[in-house]
Parts: C-alpha cells; sequence; structure tokens
C-alpha cells in the first residue's frame, strides 16, 4: 500500500507532483488581453467567467477588441488542454474540447497541457475532488486579490495509477458530465425564453393599445 493525499492506495498507484505531467502556463497579461468586446475583432478568449462545474460556457465569451501585437501561439489552446480558474474562485476546472481549438485564455486561468503519463480526463475530475479543492484553497497566494500561483500548482500532488485505470475511472465520470452538459443547454435555452415571454408579457398592454 502507498499513502497520498487520498490516502492509502494499492502498490500500482504513485504520487507525483502536477509539474510531472503537464505544462503549466498562466494566461497573458496586459491591457491588449483585458480589453474585449462581444463584436471585438480579435482572437476569442476564455476568462474565469466561462468555467463551471467542469465546463466550458462559451455563450459569454468575448472577442479581444483589437488583433494583439504580441505573438500568441503560446497561449492557443487545444484538445485536451485542461483550463483552472486561479483568481477569485481557485480551482474551477474544465477541458478544451474541439469548438475551442485556437482560442486564447486570460490572466485569470491556467492551462495545463498534460504528457503521456496522465489522461487530461482523469487528470480533469481528479482536480474537481473536493480534497484536491481544499488544498488549491490551503495554497493560495495574495492579499487584494488572492490566487494560485503557478509555482503553488506545479507542487500540487497527483495520486496516479496506470493508464488503464486512468481510463476506467474517467470514463464514467465523462458520461454525467456529458449530462451536465445537456441540462447546462436546457438552462440556457429556458432562461432565455423565460426573457423573451418576460419582455412581451410586461409590454404587452402598451401594445395593443
Amino acid at each position: 500500500m502507498a499513502d497520498t493525499i487520498l490516502g492509502r492506495v494499492t502498490d500500482h498507484w504513485r504520487e507525483v507532483k502536477l509539474a510531472d505531467l503537464c505544462g503549466i502556463v498562466p494566461g497573458p497579461s496586459g491591457p491588449e488581453f483585458s480589453q474585449v468586446s462581444a463584436g471585438g475583432i480579435g482572437p476569442r478568449i476564455l476568462r474565469p467567467l466561462n468555467i463551471h462545474s467542469g465546463l466550458i460556457m462559451s455563450e459569454s465569451a468575448s472577442r479581444l477588441k483589437k488583433e494583439p501585437k504580441r505573438d500568441v501561439r503560446r497561449f492557443q489552446l487545444m484538445t485536451g488542454d485542461i483550463l483552472l480558474t486561479r483568481v477569485a474562485q481557485v480551482g474551477r476546472v474544465a477541458m478544451v474540447t474541439g469548438g475551442h481549438v485556437g482560442w486564447l485564455f486570460n490572466t485569470g486561468l491556467i492551462r495545463l497541457r498534460c504528457n503521456n503519463q496522465v489522461d487530461p480526463r482523469y487528470l480533469r475530475h481528479y482536480l474537481m475532488l473536493p480534497r484536491i479543492q481544499t488544498w488549491m484553497q490551503q495554497n493560495v497566494s495574495g492579499t487584494a486579490i488572492t490566487g494560485i500561483t503557478k509555482q503553488a500548482l506545479s507542487a500540487l500532488p497527483v495520486a496516479l495509477p496506470p493508464r488503464e485505470v486512468q481510463s476506467a475511472i474517467a470514463t464514467p465520470l465523462e458520461v454525467l458530465t456529458e449530462k451536465i452538459a445537456v441540462h447546462q443547454d436546457i438552462v440556457t435555452t429556458a432562461a432565455r425564453l423565460r426573457d423573451a415571454v418576460a419582455e412581451r408579457l410586461f409590454v404587452r398592454d402598451g401594445l395593443e393599445q
């Protein structure tokens, strides 16, 4: 048996630091990456408000107002990348899908790009475990604005089983995450319908006159 942050596990598991499994890249900072608009002409960019319940909520995603002057290829997203909020509500996690390839992420997010030791699906759900969320909350720093740094996150302990076990753990959790995504779409659609109906009902008498 081996001791890990999750407790005692069988010997074929091991505990490693997050930095041994991922490239860890904080989002770019500076005015050109904070000036966003729904009607901007620059690349699409994700912010902490777009990360919720393990999913990317791109309905509220914006574009940079202008094309950035610096080379942004280092900050372009690929399928399987994991985004983690590092300020405000630290620790919200989502995994990038095909629909977000090439998008950017701002300074409020950290991108994790996994190497071949870890299944990104496993890591996403691992990072969402309450015990791991508590670890991140205990390792925030700052005064006026609190957050978790790349250095602190690099040391996060990851309990790592063999790849086949990672897949066996991740697969049923992915099914549940897909169900969450479907329900989220229903909620979004219902909210839009409610707002449209409310608008009509509140002004109906005036329209009929």
